[in-house]
């Protein structure tokens, strides 16, 4: 019986692996040209049914970025530094709401910006959110941890993406 199991792990194991291929040519072409259009690059590419997966890739700011990409290229989850223009509005709106920060990511899931412990005017400092469109949509005081703010606006805690089928081993 224990033969048997032995099989079945193994044959699991074998499925398992198979499900998860390096791209073709023209995929790693596609991925390559979406994540430059973002300023990213590098990072290790695996397909997995029909989704593609970027491990490490480089935006910008040189610290390593996960992404999934759906098979139009169209990334659907993953963070990664604002561009410089981006930066421009997302300061603009902090203005506005007398914060400056400067640590800020995009969120994919969510499509919103976060601006990691900005400095606001008579409250310390906080987490602020911003959605596509660079107008402040929330944030946490002091009270809150960063996991606390993902959490509360449903965007990817740090270092785990969303989607169940493709999570880190």
């Amino acid at each position: 019986m224990r033969g048997l199991w032995t099989l079945v792990v193994l044959a699991g194991v074998a499925m398992a692996e198979e499900d998860e291929r390096p791209p073709n040519a023209v995929e790693a072409g596609g991925v390559t040209t979406a994540l430059a259009k973002i300023g990213c690059r590098g990072g290790k590419v695996s397909v997995r049914g029909d989704r593609f997966r970027v491990d490490n890739a480089t935006c910008g700011d040189d610290e390593p970025h996960d992404f999934v990409l759906d098979s139009s290229y169209a990334i659907l989850n993953g963070r990664r530094p604002a561009t410089a223009e981006e930066s421009r509005h997302v300061q603009a709106a902090l203005v506005e709401h007398h914060c400056s920060g400067t640590d800020v990511v995009f969120d994919y899931r969510s499509s919103m910006f976060v601006v990691d412990r900005a400095v606001c005017e008579n409250a310390g400092y906080r987490d602020v959110v911003l959605d596509k469109d660079f107008k402040v949509i929330g944030h946490a005081g002091d009270e809150f941890t960063e996991l606390d703010t993902w959490d509360r606006f449903n965007l990817d805690p740090v270092g785990t993406l969303a989607d169940p089928e493709i999570q880190p081993p």
